[in-house]
């Protein structure tokens, strides 16, 4: 079982509220090679604005890591905010008050796709992601601390209240810190980090 607690021109914005055509499970299968493995259950908990599946131009950050036009993007706020390379101190999402990550009473608006999936010609599946936060970086080292997690299982059922028995295998190169504001950040892990506040010198 997995959970994944995973522009300039012209992106486009799909989130799974009813009426964008878009399933938890069409988003899911979407970044799955059939050949590889198969999409037995998905699920999503979270706010249905906050996350989706977004339409890179070739100028996207996220498409120039991911070497894709499209990418899977789960958000605390709005899926909107993720059609702009630049991060603006007056932009904001909405908060939706969702819960957090089950067992952590610190952790709010959580965005999460559950899903499971069995393989059909290999044992071993990786994921590629890029995680960003509107917190950078003027709380990075403070107490509002956005984190992603990518938690992997075996064998089990989708719970929507507990991650019990799953590894977060999304840690910072080298260490067991989770990825998040407080571990990479300009100040912090910088190798692993891109400064696109405007703000700064170096944008």
């Amino acid at each position: 079982m997995l959970v994944l607690i995973v522009a300039a021109a012209a992106a486009q914005t799909f989130d799974l509220c009813a009426g964008s055509g878009l399933t938890v499970e069409d988003l899911v299968f979407e970044f799955f090679d059939p050949s590889v493995a198969t999409l037995i259950e998905a699920e999503y908990f979270g706010d249905c604005s906050a996350s989706g599946k977004v339409v890179l131009p070739a100028s996207h950050v996220i498409a120039s890591d991911f070497g894709e036009d499209e990418a899977l993007v789960l958000t605390s706020g709005s899926l909107l905010l993720a059609e702009t390379t630049v991060n603006s101190a007056d932009s904001s999402g909405t908060g939706h008050d969702e819960p957090g990550i089950p067992g952590d009473p610190t952790t709010f608006d959580a965005a999460r796709v559950d899903f499971i999936i069995e393989a059909t010609r290999s044992t071993v599946v990786s994921f590629t992601y890029v995680f960003g936060s509107e917190e950078y970086n003027e709380f990075a080292g403070g107490s509002f601390n956005d984190a992603f997690q990518l938690l992997i299982g075996v064998g089990g059922a989708l719970d929507p209240a507990s991650v019990a028995g799953l590894t977060n295998v999304a840690l910072v190169p080298g260490t067991t810190q989770e990825v998040s504001i407080n571990t990479v950040n300009r100040n912090v892990n910088s190798q692993f980090y891109r400064d696109n506040d405007p703000s700064d010198n170096n944008f």
